[in-house]
């Protein structure tokens, strides 16, 4: 499915990170085509240590940075099921002094 041609293009076999670039909904020809860990009995045994990895890779990033946010961000909460800041969330890093 995720090299199927039909759904990503001629060129399903080759790594494009900028089929991205508009979000993971819009990479393909359809909304669910990307299914990064599968579903079901046949889902990735990786799919937990990819998760903690994930997690600590965050938590190396938090302990060496300041975050705060940038000049350029507007209020504009939006309730979905969670709510959601309407304009995105532009945050700035800032290294931590040792």
């Amino acid at each position: 499915m995720h090299t199927d041609k039909t759904l990503w293009g001629s060129d399903a076999d080759k790594f494009n990170p900028m089929r991205f670039s508009n979000g993971v909904s819009r990479a393909a020809n359809h909304p669910n085509a990307l299914l990064s860990f599968s579903i079901g009995p046949r889902a990735c045994i990786g799919q937990n240590i990819a998760m903690i990895e994930a997690k600590t890779v965050l938590t190396m990033i938090l302990q060496r940075f300041r975050l705060s946010l940038s000049g350029e961000y507007k209020h504009g909460p939006v309730d979905q099921p969670t709510v959601k800041p309407q304009y995105g969330l532009p945050v700035m890093l800032q290294p931590l002094e040792n």
